[in-house]
């Protein structure tokens, strides 16, 4: 019978051959017999499709494996006088002459323990940051006896402590100007204006006091650092912004030729200008701007040195290229009489 047959893929062992006992999956008599019948049934269905003849096969009780997929292991062999019976020991499963896959699937590798994370881990001294201030009341204290702030102007308040250092007297504003919160976060201002939340000295020290003592933020401010002398353009541009110091004139020792209704000391700076530098060349913003600036110039003056269109509105065209569109337009006419006479 059709049956009969082996059940693996490509095996042709049937009842009509010999000396190759073929036998049916274990009866359910049991739970452990249950469970032994599914694992053998879960291994041939691993090689081959459950179609409809299968299901009834597998339905009607008649799915069959030969002896040449089990181990001699799991094979018993009991002989008798008048026969010897072979049949599969309980649990055994069949594993040789499987079919193989033309593509093997790769077992995948394990991930590795990760060691348990400690809540407490046990901290090394000589690895922990310094705090240079531990509070605002500490810094106050300290603060006022330091010796290397002596040209720097103090003003303790409730919530702050400022210092201006100038750097003309004539100024109204102070060069540099320190401001300490409560919270002992620093703020900086270069006459009048405030330092970019992008600034080295910001990023560096996470702008805490907590992270820089004052003596040594004092010391890197009048040793490191230049105001930056903005850019070489004196004219107004939405990228560039008028910095206006005013000063305190006495009227009484200026002459009456001197004296001005308004003194400023003035720079032009890029938007995004930082104000303070470490070196006396001024900052990569305006540095930008001022190329920017320049090659602006220099189109402006290669566009002006160019004859304007012929149909060009006279209202919107700079004069000077009107007279160069003139001077074409009268040598052409001369070179076209030229040519007629």
């Amino acid at each position: 019978m059709p049956g009969d047959n082996c059940s693996v893929v490509g095996c042709g062992t049937c009842r009509k051959t010999k000396a190759i006992g073929i036998w049916k999956l274990p009866a359910p008599r049991n739970d452990a017999y249950r469970k032994w019948r599914q694992d053998w049934l879960n291994v041939l269905k691993k090689y081959r499709v459950t179609d409809k003849s299968f299901q009834r096969q597998i339905d009607n009780d008649k799915v069959f494996t030969c002896q040449k997929h089990f181990a001699e292991s799991d094979i018993e062999i009991t002989v008798s006088e008048k026969m010897t019976k072979k049949r599969p020991k309980f649990g055994a499963i069949p594993t040789l002459n499987m079919p193989q896959k033309s593509f093997e699937k790769v077992p995948t590798t394990p991930r590795p323990a990760r060691p348990v994370v400690k809540e407490h881990p046990a901290v090394d001294v000589s690895t922990v940051k310094r705090v240079c201030h531990k509070s605002f009341t500490e810094f106050c204290r300290r603060a006022g006896s330091l010796k290397s702030i002596k040209e720097w102007d103090i003003c303790a308040k409730e919530d702050r402590m400022v210092f201006k250092k100038s750097a003309e007297p004539s100024l109204c504003l102070p060069q540099v100007e320190l401001v300490v919160d409560d919270s002992l976060g620093f703020t900086i201002k270069v006459y009048g204006w405030l330092l970019p939340d992008d600034h080295i000295l910001y990023t560096k020290y996470l702008r805490s006091m907590r992270n820089i003592t004052l003596s040594d933020l004092v010391k890197e401010l009048a040793e490191s650092f230049v105001v930056c002398p903005g850019t070489e353009q004196r004219e107004l541009h939405s990228n560039i912004v008028h910095h206006v110091i005013p000063m305190s004139v006495d009227p009484f020792d200026c002459s009456d030729n001197e004296l001005e209704n308004f003194s400023f000391k003035e720079y032009w700076r890029s938007r995004k200008c930082q104000l303070l530098v470490e070196s006396d060349e001024n900052c990569q913003c305006c540095k930008e701007q001022s190329y920017s600036m320049q090659r602006s110039s220099q189109a402006k003056q290669s566009r002006m040195s160019e004859p304007a269109h012929l149909y060009a509105p006279v209202s919107k065209t700079v004069p000077d290229r009107l007279k160069l569109t003139n001077k074409r337009l009268r040598s052409n006419i001369e070179n076209v009489v030229d040519y007629l006479l």
